[in-house]
């Protein structure tokens, strides 16, 4: 985890990557925000149009959301997933669903 670390003692940085006028990471950044806080951690945007290589790299993926240097989703993000893809990110056990356990009796027939 030391390599998604903005220093010592702070949390990860969650990065989405993206440019004026992209209307998925204009819809995407209130969720990733709010995932992001959840989990204690910093969210902050970045437009890669101000970098050739990330403009390069990322112009047809966005948007793309990266804690340290990887990347953890791109494209069409899934807002309810943002929170279990960021815990996995950053070392943290995913959290089950109860209705989809198998010994829980609210789970529909055959194991839900």
């Amino acid at each position: 985890m030391a390599a998604l670390m903005r220093g010592d003692d702070r949390a990860p940085v969650v990065e989405l990557l993206g440019r004026p006028g992209c209307h998925l990471c204009e819809a995407l950044w209130p969720e990733l925000v709010a995932a992001a806080r959840g989990l204690g951690l910093e969210a902050r945007r970045v437009d890669i149009e101000q970098e050739p290589g990330l403009l390069r790299t990322f112009l047809w993926r966005i948007p793309v959301v990266r804690v340290g240097p990887r990347v953890v989703a791109e494209g069409r993000v899934d807002p309810a997933m943002l929170g279990p893809v960021l815990g996995a990110a950053i070392g943290h056990e995913p959290v089950r669903s109860r209705s989809r356990r198998r010994d829980n009796p609210d789970a529909a027939p055959g194991g839900g």
